[in-house]
Parts: structure tokens; C-alpha cells; sequence
């Protein structure tokens, strides 16, 4: 499991709160921290079908989590995932 956010990111620091309150432990790369987080993101992105709605919006994609179950999860789908553990 991993959480891609951006700390340029206004919808990002309620999810990283969330795992916070939850006690998770889910490791988080931050895509604007540095060059190599950000092209390990944009691999997933370009790579990925779940991110072409993403894409085709103009959007960057985070937050955005990817699960232990090799799924990526945005918005209310992620809140949901995150709440229910």
C-alpha cells in the first residue's frame, strides 16, 4: 500500500489526516518532495488506466492510494477505504 499526495495539495492533508487519526501506518510519497518520487508517480500515472479519467480532466491524480490489493483509489472511494480500516 502506498498514498501519492503533493504538499502543493489542498485536497491532500485531510486524507493525510485521516490516517493519522486512524493509527495507519501506509507509506507516503510526496510527488513534489522530489525528482525521483515524482517520476516513480508518473510512471503509475502514465501506466495506469485508473488514472485516464485523471488525465483526460486536466487533473494530477492525488491523493491517490494504492492498495494491497494492487488498486488505486481517489476521492470518495479512497475516504471510504481508509475509514472502513
Amino acid at each position: 500500500m502506498k498514498l501519492y499526495v503533493s504538499h502543493l495539495c489542498p485536497e491532500c492533508p485531510p486524507v493525510l489526516e485521516l490516517i493519522k487519526e486512524k493509527g495507519l501506518n501506509i507509506p507516503v510519497v510526496n510527488i513534489t518532495g522530489s525528482m525521483p518520487e515524482l517520476k516513480e508517480f508518473l510512471h503509475l500515472r502514465d501506466t495506469r488506466p485508473e488514472f485516464d479519467s485523471r488525465r483526460a480532466g486536466g487533473y494530477v491524480g492525488v491523493p491517490g492510494l494504492v492498495t494491497d490489493e494492487d488498486t488505486i483509489l481517489f476521492d470518495e472511494d479512497l475516504k471510504k477505504y481508509l475509514e472502513a480500516k
